[in-house]
C-alpha cells in the first residue's frame, strides 16, 4: 500500500479545524457583549478580527470554490 504524501497535513488541518471551530463558537458567544459596548463601532480588535474573517472567507471562495 502506498503511503499518502499529504495524509499528515490533512490530519493536522483537520485537527486545527476542530480547534478553530471550538474557538470561533466561544468568540461568537463572547462577541454578543460588544452590543452593549460604547466603542463598538470603533473597536480596533473587533475591526481587525472582522477583517481577518472577511479575508479567510474570501480566500475560501476564491481558492477552494466554496
Amino acid at each position: 500500500m502506498l503511503d499518502c504524501p499529504i495524509k499528515k497535513d490533512l490530519e493536522e488541518a483537520t485537527e486545527l479545524g476542530g480547534a478553530f471551530s471550538k474557538k470561533m463558537k466561544k468568540v461568537r458567544e463572547e462577541i454578543e457583549q460588544c452590543e452593549k459596548c460604547p466603542i463598538k463601532k470603533t473597536c480596533k480588535p473587533r475591526m481587525d478580527f472582522n477583517l481577518m474573517v472577511d479575508r479567510v472567507v474570501k480566500e475560501l471562495n476564491e481558492e477552494w470554490g466554496m
